[in-house]
């Protein structure tokens, strides 16, 4: 008998849960065809509009509003510049290589290594007594335009390789040969 009572609860609960899966499904039945003939029950109705309150507020924005936006955006942007005097050396030339839109970073980063191996304060004397200065190895008496202040500072020896680069010169570094 007990084998058969506890037979008995299982049906029963089987059937419960069953029961309650044909309810909903009978419920939603009867509300698509409520639906479909236009005419919703109100508790239904209330129970929609419920859950259409309880759902977060799209807007819609009209083209001004959305210019507006990306102008903020825009500012935003300038305003949150990264301190880049606190980047690693190879950070900092990433970061002027794609301020400038220069195409062949990696490049001058490779070449930056081979030359100085990053070190902004390297500096290279060479047989006929001329320098070679800074992360690039921009040599004094090729480049008398170049100061040493110029030379040894990333940004503007960064800025200036990239020039000379885009204007075809990459071959005035030796580490050229060696990196491609």
């Amino acid at each position: 008998m007990k084998n058969q009572t506890k037979k008995e609860i299982v049906s029963l609960k089987q059937l419960r849960t069953g029961g309650l899966t044909f309810m909903a499904i009978l419920i939603l039945f009867l509300a698509w065809i409520g639906w479909v003939n236009g005419s919703i029950d109100k508790d239904l109705q209330s129970r929609r509009d419920e859950m259409i309150e309880s759902c977060p507020v799209i807007e819609t924005f009209n083209e001004e509003e959305i210019k507006e936006v990306e102008e903020k955006k825009e500012e935003v942007k300038e305003e949150v510049k990264p301190d880049v005097s606190k980047m690693s050396v190879e950070n900092q030339i990433r970061h002027y290589a794609q301020e400038e839109n220069f195409q062949w970073e990696d490049y001058l980063v490779r070449l930056a290594k081979c030359e100085s191996k990053l070190n902004p304060k390297a500096r290279g004397v060479n047989k006929d007594g001329s320098i070679d200065r800074g992360t690039f190895q921009i040599n004094n008496s090729w480049h008398r335009e170049v100061t040493d202040a110029q030379a040894y500072d990333v940004e503007f020896s960064t800025k200036w390789t990239m020039k000379m680069i885009n204007a075809g010169q990459q071959t005035i570094w030796a580490c050229d040969k060696l990196i491609k």
